[in-house]
């Protein structure tokens, strides 16, 4: 039911619509109360825009929109206790070969490369193996430190989701290290992030295809 008279009572501008409803406008609204005066059946409710939009796009309830804002606001830490501490790495001086029978024994995308400090200096992806394969290299003389990422984003266990979310989307990234004090005390993917934030999307997905 979408009769209009909220919007028309608004005199700020407030109440905005969407393809399947009217909704409210934080960033506008001056509580008047015009709109929820107007509304004859009490269907007026105040949501952020951004909330809106995650609503109509995944088709879920201004219920579960606060559920993930406030997992967004957590700590990476939060990842690692749900996921596991387990940290996998590898020296500089390993072979390609035993870093990739590595990753595929433990189903891990990436492993980091630690000097003999403990110290994070690099990290192999599966990316890294692809390009190696491609140019035909024998993977068992070829060294990790030959072939591994050494500019890397790294986060500390105390650093925000939403943060860190933001930063690997822009720099495109998929693995994330968590360091302290230089040295590796796990590593969150990309995928376990969207899966700590919106399982219920991801249980979805998985249904479905």
């Amino acid at each position: 039911f979408r009769c209009g008279l909220c919007k028309q009572a608004c005199a700020f501008d407030a109440v905005k619509e969407t393809r399947d409803s009217y909704f409210i406008d934080r960033q506008y609204c001056q509580k008047c109360r015009a709109c929820y005066q107007a509304c004859p059946i009490g269907a007026v409710k105040v949501y952020k825009e951004r909330h809106v939009v995650l609503m109509e796009a995944l088709k879920i309830t201004p219920e579960e929109v606060e559920t993930i804002e406030r997992r967004v606001r957590m700590k990476l830490k939060d990842i690692l206790e749900k996921k596991g501490r387990e940290v996998i790495t590898v020296s500089p001086e390993t072979t390609l070969s035993d870093a990739t029978k590595l990753m595929s024994e433990k189903k891990i995308g990436g492993v980091m490369v630690v000097d003999e400090q403990g110290k994070l200096v690099g990290m192999v992806t599966e990316r890294d193996v692809l390009h190696q394969a491609a140019k035909g290299v024998d993977f068992s003389s070829v060294k990790v430190s030959d072939v591994m990422s050494k500019e890397l984003v790294t986060f500390s266990p105390e650093d925000d989701i939403a943060e860190a979310l933001a930063t690997v989307t822009q720099k495109k990234k998929r693995h994330l290290p968590i360091v302290e004090e230089g040295k590796p005390v796990g590593m969150i993917t990309y995928r376990d992030i969207v899966s700590y934030v919106l399982p219920e999307v991801v249980y979805m997905a998985e249904e479905i295809y």
